[in-house]
């Protein structure tokens, strides 16, 4: 894969403050970079960068940020995980969307208290679900903590 990193490296530019070398060539729209590498083959930047300098990535691994920066290159930046430590160290720091952040929510943070805040009926799931536009499991989930559990 050498043959391609000088074109992969005229496509970063380093930024020295914080170390990590920005990927500057086509993105994606998840904010990950994606490299050509021919023959109508792309390759995720950070992959390539990745295993230009420590070989090939084993199945089912991902590749993760020290930094949190999507588009940064640099390996000293990058590490190996599966995708449940991926997904835990994004918890850990803070940066996994949730609430009204998320683009699937269909409440907002108010009509969540606001739901938490109405006494329990038997029953009164189905009714509340028709109300606020959502089935009747989200309600339950809401009320016992399972879901929007961190307010």
């Amino acid at each position: 894969m050498s043959k391609y990193f000088k074109r992969f490296d005229d496509y970063s530019e380093s930024i020295t403050e914080t170390g990590c070398k920005i990927w500057m060539g086509r993105m994606v729209r998840n904010g990950y970079g994606s490299y050509y590498l021919g023959k109508n083959q792309t390759m995720s930047a950070h992959r390539f960068a990745y295993e230009n300098r420590y070989g090939p990535i084993p199945d089912g691994m991902c590749v993760c940020h020290r930094c949190d920066v999507r588009s940064c290159v640099n390996p000293d930046h990058l590490f190996l995980g599966t995708a449940l430590e991926n997904i835990l160290d994004k918890v850990s720091k803070g940066r996994q969307t949730r609430g009204e952040a998320m683009h699937t929510a269909k409440l907002t943070r108010e009509k969540v208290l606001e739901i938490r805040r109405i006494p329990r009926v038997r029953g009164d799931r189905v009714a509340l679900a028709a109300i606020y536009g959502v089935v009747p499991d989200t309600i339950s989930d809401i009320r016992c903590g399972k879901s929007w559990g961190f307010l």
